[in-house]
């Protein structure tokens, strides 16, 4: 197998499923009783090549080896073409860093390509059915099972971020606070909403197209763009809960700053005549009263003790706590 195709897959009525590993007898337009997928890598050297010799026009070559994309569907009489985007699951990725696939369909054959390193569960998920001797039977079939997968990762990673909002809230209501993951939801909401909007028209276009498609098939495109509307309004409603948490917290924080400086300012009232005593009495001067009777000390502690009950009686009745 070359470098640029990543696996691929024949499924006929006469020899049943097979892997493709040569490229050289395929033709588009031929086989028209079996089933063809090929994956590709779209940044490989060899792909153009393998694409070309495949028979494929060179509008549609471009379209599925373009370095960025965003999701959308396009539909011609040389097949139709669809870009997704799909939760990265690699190691150490983050789910908002989302890999873009690139879907064209042509009778029967489906050719899928992504970029370099950046694997898709989807896609390795139909490749394990495949390989099991099982999968989808058409191509149309491929297509709306490679929509479902995708849809239903990026449901999975929506609900992990609605659980760790409710954490969140649930954390906030004990008085303690958490701010950064909090912002962190935010951004990979925004993150994959950046995606996922106009994944949802892509599907709707699909769905309203849907050219070959059975009845069943139509039934499920209907069911993904639903369900892609169902998280995309998903979430906006966690990214409002999130804003909204994140404006409690910071109330809250400061309710708590304002509490304390109140303390501290009555602290500073009440201490406020005592300290102005305590520094009338410790000056090293001749003349200071009681520096020779020995009760000195005893009535001056009495007097700052009763200024400062009186101070506390005129904060109480002027109901400043």
């Amino acid at each position: 197998m070359s470098e640029g195709l990543l696996w691929g897959f024949k499924r006929s009525t006469e020899n049943g499923l097979q892997p493709i590993n040569e490229l050289s007898e395929l033709k588009v337009g031929d086989h028209t009783n079996s089933l063809i997928w090929l994956h590709f890598r779209s940044d490989s050297p060899d792909t153009l090549e393998h694409l070309e010799a495949l028979g494929i026009s060179q509008d549609v070559i471009e379209v599925l080896c373009a370095e960025a994309t965003r999701p959308r569907f396009i539909e011609s009489s040389k097949g139709q073409v669809i870009f997704l985007r799909a939760i990265n699951k690699n190691e150490n990725a983050d789910a908002e860093d989302m890999v873009s696939l690139r879907i064209w369909l042509h009778e029967n054959i489906v050719i899928t390509t992504r970029r370099k390193e950046r694997g898709l569960l989807s896609t390795v998920r139909i490749k394990t059915l495949f390989e099991e001797g099982q999968g989808p039977e058409s191509a149309t079939e491929l297509v709306c099972e490679l929509v479902s997968t995708i849809t239903q990762i990026i449901g999975e990673v929506v609900e992990e971020l609605d659980d760790k909002l409710s954490e969140c809230e649930e954390i906030a209501d004990t008085g303690d606070s958490n701010q950064l993951e909090i912002v962190q939801i935010r951004r990979q909401c925004a993150k994959l909403r950046r995606f996922l909007a106009p994944q949802r028209e892509a599907l709707k276009d699909l769905y309203r197209s849907s050219k070959g498609f059975a009845d069943a098939e139509q039934i499920q495109l209907r069911e993904q763009f639903d369900s892609m509307t169902r998280h995309v309004e998903e979430l906006e409603l966690i990214k409002e809960r999130a804003l909204v948490l994140h404006d409690e917290q910071k109330q809250h924080i400061a309710e708590q700053q304002t509490t304390r400086l109140y303390v501290l300012s009555l602290v500073t009232a009440v201490f406020l005549p005592l300290s102005f005593l305590t520094g009338v009495f410790g000056m090293n001067v001749a003349g200071l009263p009681g520096l020779e009777n020995p009760e000195s000390f005893f009535y001056l502690m009495t007097g700052m003790g009763i200024i400062a009950v009186v101070v506390l009686l005129l904060m109480r009745l002027s109901k400043w706590f």
